[in-house]
């Protein structure tokens, strides 16, 4: 799978869902103040990130993700 195609597709299943998404280059604070920090692959599909760098995310929800994966395998 060419890179981007698993964001491209959860990206137009979310805007599907009216779920705001943003892609961009972030520093510690941003990730710390996140509603949802995901890392995206196209053999695993989406992971929820619950900590980096030693700190908790406050807003870590494992649903989230567990509800983009159904999104992305049973579009």
């Amino acid at each position: 799978i060419l890179p981007g195609i698993t964001f491209q597709i959860l990206s137009n299943l979310w805007k599907e869902r009216k779920t705001a998404i943003e892609k961009k280059k972030v520093k510690l604070e941003d990730l710390l103040q996140a509603d949802q920090v995901l890392i995206l692959n196209s053999l695993i599909g989406v992971v929820p990130v619950k900590k980096v760098d030693g700190h908790i995310l406050p807003k870590f929800d494992p649903d989230f993700a567990a509800q983009c994966r159904r999104w992305l395998w049973h579009k």
